[in-house]
């Protein structure tokens, strides 16, 4: 009797740790999929942040500001002689 005892607790014990075992590799599995699926988000979202730059750096330059006011805004440059200033006394 206690000989069958003994048997089955070492076979639970046993069957506890292959579940375990199984449960373990199959989250590590999971986690493997998720990380390969951060991965390539990461990298879409690297690429979209170099190309967002890229367009930012392009909307600063001076040059293209330059050449969108005048050709497509048809404004024209001003000489600073041409400019007169505003004071307080006259704009009231």
């Amino acid at each position: 009797m206690t000989k069958n005892i003994s048997i089955l607790s070492i076979v639970g014990v046993q069957l506890l740790l292959i579940f375990f075992y199984i449960h373990h590799n199959s989250r590590l599995i999971k986690l493997s999929y998720e990380k390969q699926k951060n991965t390539a988000t990461y990298q879409n979202l690297l690429k979209e942040k170099s190309e967002l730059q890229r367009q930012l750096e392009e909307l600063n330059n001076l040059k293209n500001v330059k050449e969108y006011a005048t050709n497509t805004l048809h404004m024209v440059p001003q000489r600073l002689a041409a400019i007169t200033p505003l004071y307080r006394d006259q704009i009231t």
